[in-house]
């Protein structure tokens, strides 16, 4: 474990994140539109193509089976065209590529990317979805978060992730910021253990996101106004006292 980043040391920044919803809101609007022009019956239709794993299944496959589940309610061919029409704008939304460090939206996301690239000499996010991922890498939206997982699905969530982890040269890095919520940290961090790196973990002892954003609004702050020529030395160590730990969180998110 380390309690400063010195600017010698190569630094690679681990960024937490629980759901993608960059197009959350547009894809509210298509469903509430989808409703809007549906009768009652056709809820448990609706329903069900909200669930599609588009994944897995394509968007003509899945359109055409909403579709043919409406065959026997109460839809004129006008309004089915429409319906058509709305759920393959969802479906678009839902199967839209984007690189992963546009696709999370939050404030808290925001601030954890521009540390990692004001602070790190390479950055990665750490994804409740995806495991491992390079910022580059292209994906779709999706909902889901370590908090929600049980013990058993957080457990096989890590041994995927250090499996990815594995492939990384540590021999490149000196230091690896953690800016990780507990339940992030916990299935890896025996893997991150057995790395020859110092493990800095800024937001151990902390209470929120709301804390953890102005530690990281700071510390921006203190990178950019720093003359060109002056070294910026980072204190890590926890933010707050011992007796605030993110184990005993229950509700934390990253």
């Amino acid at each position: 474990m380390t309690d400063s980043l010195n600017p010698d040391q190569r630094v690679l920044v681990l960024v937490g994140c629980g759901a993608a919803k960059q197009f959350d809101d547009e894809i509210t609007d298509c469903e509430s539109r989808l409703e809007s022009q549906l009768p009652d019956t056709a809820t448990g239709a609706l329903n069900a193509f909200r669930d599609v794993n588009f994944g897995t299944v394509d968007t003509d496959t899945a359109v055409n089976a909403f579709l043919s589940r409406l065959a026997d309610r109460d839809v004129d061919a006008d309004t089915r065209d429409r319906v058509e029409a709305i759920a393959r704008e969802l479906a678009d939304y839902r199967t839209r590529e984007v690189p992963a460090k546009d696709l999370y939206t939050s404030t808290y996301f925001r601030l954890k990317r521009e540390f990692a690239e004001l602070y790190g000499d390479d950055w990665l996010i750490v994804s409740a979805e995806h495991q491992v991922l390079d910022p580059s890498e292209e994906i779709t939206t999706y909902d889901k978060s370590l908090t929600h997982m049980t013990a058993d699905e957080r457990s096989a969530w890590g041994n995927e992730a250090s499996d990815q982890l594995r492939n990384i040269d540590w021999t490149a890095y000196d230091v690896v910021v953690l800016l990780l919520g507990q339940k992030y940290i916990e299935p890896i961090e025996p893997t991150l253990e057995t790395f020859p790196v110092k493990l800095a973990y800024p937001f151990d002892h902390t209470e929120g996101n709301g804390e953890q954003n102005g530690w990281l609004k700071t510390r921006i702050q203190e990178a950019k106004t720093a003359a060109p020529d002056e070294p910026v030395t980072l204190s890590l160590g926890p933010i707050k006292d011992p007796d605030h730990s993110q184990v005993s969180l229950t509700n934390f998110d990253a």
